[in-house]
């Protein structure tokens, strides 16, 4: 697998599947070494988005009708940068699901 493939699977198994099961797990998680690398992968992955964002931004000219001008536009739907990552971050999960 990939390495954004094997981000989303660590985020999610730990904090969509074990997390809500075995709440000791938000406590502890220092101690848990999967919870330390969901972590550094939930970090890896906004990184991700804020890199996308950070790049969108620098472009001189964008096409207009694209959905990453869509999400970047929109100040009333999506107001601050860390909705905006997780609305990008949703549409590359989506997308790559669908095409693997």
């Amino acid at each position: 697998k990939d390495v954004f493939g094997k981000d989303i699977e660590l985020v999610l198994t730990e904090f969509i599947r074990k997390t809500p099961v075995v709440p000791f797990r938000t406590l502890l998680g220092w101690f848990i070494p999967e919870r330390r690398r969901a972590n550094a992968a939930s970090k890896s992955l906004n990184a991700l988005s804020i890199k996308i964002m950070n790049e969108y931004r620098a472009k001189e000219t964008t096409i207009e009708g694209t959905i990453i001008k869509l999400i970047m536009e929109s100040d009333g739907a999506f107001p601050t940068d860390d909705e905006k990552g997780a609305q990008l971050l949703g549409l590359l999960i989506a997308g790559r699901d669908t095409t693997a």
